[in-house]
């Protein structure tokens, strides 16, 4: 039962996150879309490669807590952030499942091996100008 909570939890701060991103980009002044749904039925491939990304770095996470650990003590951190005595395992409890899922879009832009591979959400022409 936890676990189902864990991912539904998962699930749901992602997707209030991608609709508060799809909101702000259909009150951009210079989107062509009628509404929000519009926007996700042009995008939604784009959105499903997406999920489906985070969804696997969530997996990553919630089936290898000591994943930081091991990563602290790669690059040479590990006494510094205190890698050594488990301080940096990751518990995937469910308040911490609905924030990552909530974070886990953005996440995807820092993690080097998907930086080329995730597609990117269009923004408006206006925003894509800044």
């Amino acid at each position: 039962m936890l676990t189902a909570l864990t991912i539904l939890a998962f699930v749901l701060g992602y997707f209030i996150h991608l609709f508060l991103k799809v909101d702000e980009a259909v009150r951009s002044k210079n989107n062509p879309a009628d509404s929000r749904w519009v926007l996700i039925k042009q995008n939604a491939a784009v959105l499903l490669a997406r999920f489906f990304f985070a969804s696997i770095v969530f997996w990553v996470v919630r089936s290898h807590p000591e994943l930081l650990t091991t990563l602290a003590g790669y690059i040479g951190l590990g006494s510094y952030l205190g890698a050594q005595s488990g301080q940096l395992t990751l518990v995937t409890n469910i308040p911490l499942a609905a924030i990552f899922g909530y974070e886990a879009d953005s996440l995807l832009a820092y993690i080097p091996v998907l930086q080329n591979q995730v597609p990117q959400f269009p923004t408006p022409p206006a925003a894509a100008a800044k």
